[in-house]
C-alpha cells in the first residue's frame, strides 16, 4: 500500500540517487506513515526538486498541483521563515504549536534537525572552496518563470541573458532545435537526478566554462559528474562544484581515465565512497595531474617503506604523495628513517614531507641538533625519543614560527642558519647531501656512527690533555 501511494515520488527521487539515499528517503516515509502524513511528504518530496516525473520542477516556484499550496523562497530555507510557515499550516488544521521566535538560538536549534535532513537528501551541499552555492540567496530578489526552470531553450537563453548582463556574451543556436536540445541534455540530466534548477543556471552563469563544457562535450561532461557521484559518494552539486573548478583538465582526461586514478587509490585502501571523496576534496589534482600508470608505480614503490595500513593512512592524508615520482621520495624517506630515526607511523600525520625539499629537512633537523631541541634516538635510551618534537611538528610548522615554537631560539639565529648552510651547500661538491643506506645495512651504519662519536671524543679529548 506504502508504495503504490509513493510510486511517483519514489521513482522520481530514486532513478539516479546511490542505495543510501533510497534507503533515507523510505525511513522518512517509514516514520510519519503512521500519523497519516503521507500526502503531506508526497508534497515535501515534490518542493526539495526530486519529483521529476511530473512536471520537473524545483522546489522553490513549484506550485503542488494537488494542493495548491504556494511557498514563498524564505520559507523553503530552513529556518525561522520555514518554521512560521509549518505553525501556520498547523494551526489551520487545528494543532497549536508555540515557537520562541525572540529566542535567536532556540530558533536555530530547532531548524538544526531540518536542515540537516535537507543536507543528507542532498539538496543543500555548501562548499566555501568550491564554486557554485546550493543555498538559496536569501539577499538575491531573482525570481525564474515556470518555463525557465525546465531544462531547455527558455532556460539556456535565461543563462545566456544572465552572463550577458555580467559582460559574457555566449551565443546559441536558437533556430536549431536538435542543437538545443542537445546543449540542454546535461542540464536535463541534472535536474532529473535530483539537483535544483536555480543552482544549474547559478552554476553556469558563475562559471560560464561549465556551459561551454555542456554545449561543446555534454554526454562526457554528464559522465565525469556521474563518476564522482557514483565513486566518491558526492552529491550532484559537489560534483559539480568540483568540474566547475577544473573543466578543461577532466575534459581532457575524460570518465574512463579518472576511474582509474581513483581504483589506484582504492588500491592504496582507501575505501570507496566518502573516504575516497575526502581524498579527492584534499587533493582534487589527482583525478587528472598525472597518469594511472605512474601514480601505481609510486603507489607500489610506498608498499616498499610501509605497510597497507600506513599506506592507507599516508594517502588519506595527503593524496598528492601518488603524483610525486619515486626518485623525490625514497632520499627524503631515507634520511627521516635512518638519520633522524623517525619511525614509519609519524609519517602519516606529517604533510609537508612529501613536497619540502630534502635540503630543508635536512636544515632543520641539524638546527635542532645543534639548539639541543633534539637528539638522535638510541633503541637501549627510549626516553629521548620522547623528549623530541614529532615529525609533523618539526616539517609542517611554518617557517617563520618553526625558530621560536620548535627550536626554542630567535628568528635571527634560524635565519643565520640558514644562510651559511645554503651558501656551504652551494661551494660543495658532494654528489648526495648524505650517505645513502640500504635497509640491509642498517645496524651496520649505527654501529658505524657510534664509532664514529666515540673517536670525536677521543681526538678531542686528547688535544686537550696536550693544550695542559
Amino acid at each position: 500500500m506504502l508504495q503504490r501511494r509513493f510510486g511517483i515520488a519514489l521513482r522520481g527521487c530514486c532513478g539516479r540517487y546511490t542505495s543510501s539515499r533510497r534507503m533515507l528517503l523510505q525511513k522518512i516515509i517509514d516514520d510519519i506513515a503512521p500519523v497519516n502524513l503521507i500526502p503531506s511528504r508526497i508534497i515535501v518530496v515534490r518542493q526539495m526538486g526530486m519529483d521529476t516525473e511530473r512536471t520537473q520542477l524545483p522546489c522553490s516556484s513549484k506550485i503542488d498541483e494537488e494542493s495548491s499550496t504556494l511557498y514563498a523562497r524564505d520559507e523553503l530555507i530552513p529556518g525561522p521563515k520555514m518554521l512560521q510557515r509549518i505553525t501556520d499550516d498547523l494551526r489551520n488544521k487545528g494543532t497549536t504549536f508555540f515557537l520562541p521566535i525572540n529566542d535567536e538560538n532556540a530558533m536555530n536549534s530547532i531548524a538544526e534537525p531540518l536542515r540537516n535532513l535537507v543536507r543528507q537528501m542532498g539538496m543543500d551541499t555548501e562548499r566555501t572552496q568550491l564554486p557554485c552555492s546550493s543555498k538559496i540567496d536569501e539577499e538575491s530578489s531573482t525570481l525564474y518563470a515556470r518555463d525557465e526552470l525546465i531544462p531547455g531553450p527558455k532556460m539556456l537563453q535565461r543563462i545566456t541573458d544572465d552572463l550577458r548582463n555580467k559582460g559574457t556574451t555566449f551565443f546559441l543556436p536558437i533556430n536549431d532545435e536538435n542543437a538545443m536540445n542537445s546543449i540542454a541534455e546535461p542540464l536535463r540530466n541534472l535536474v532529473n537526478a535530483g539537483v535544483r534548477a536555480e543552482f544549474v543556471i547559478d552554476a553556469c552563469v558563475q562559471r560560464p566554462q561549465l556551459l561551454r563544457a555542456f554545449a561543446k562535450r555534454g554526454t562526457v561532461s554528464f559522465e565525469l559528474i556521474e563518476t564522482l557521484v557514483d565513486s566518491c559518494a558526492m552529491t550532484f552539486e559537489d560534483a559539480v562544484r568540483i568540474f566547475a573548478t577544473y573543466t578543461d583538465e577532466l575534459l581532457g582526461v575524460e570518465a574512463e581515465s579518472v576511474q582509474k586514478r581513483l581504483n589506484v587509490l582504492v588500491g592504496c585502501n582507501i575505501p570507496a565512497g566518502r573516504p575516497l571523496g575526502r581524498a579527492v576534496r584534499k587533493c582534487p589534482a589527482v583525478l587528472f595531474a598525472s597518469n594511472p600508470k605512474c601514480m601505481g608505480v609510486v603507489a607500489e614503490s610506498l608498499s616498499g617503506f610501509f605497510s597497507r595500513g600506513q599506506i592507507s593512512v599516508l594517502v588519506a592524508n595527503t593524496p598528492h604523495i601518488l603524483l610525486s615520482s619515486t626518485d623525490e621520495l625514497e632520499p627524503k624517506y631515507e634520511y627521516i628513517y635512518f638519520h633522524m630515526c623517525i619511525e614509519e607511523n609519524e609519517f602519516g600525520t606529517c604533510e609537508r614531507w612529501v613536497d619540502m625539499p630534502l635540503e630543508e629537512i635536512m636544515m632543520r633537523h641539524e638546527f635542532l641538533l645543534k639548539t639541543g631541541r633534539y637528539t638522535t634516538p638510541d633503541p637501549k635510551r627510549p626516553q629521548f625519543k620522547m623528549e623530541n618534537p614529532v615529525l609533523k611538528r618539526i616539517l609542517d610548522t611554518p617557517d617563520a614560527n618553526f625558530a621560536t615554537e620548535v627550536a626554542g631560539v630567535t628568528q635571527e639565529e634560524w635565519l643565520i642558519f640558514k644562510g651559511l648552510t645554503e651558501k656551504i651547500s652551494r661551494q660543495s661538491d658532494m654528489e648526495r647531501p648524505f650517505e645513502r643506506i640500504k635497509p640491509s645495512m642498517r645496524k651496520a651504519f649505527e654501529r658505524r656512527r657510534k664509532e664514529g662519536a666515540r673517536k670525536e671524543a677521543h681526538i678531542f679529548d686528547a688535544a686537550a690533555n696536550d693544550e695542559r
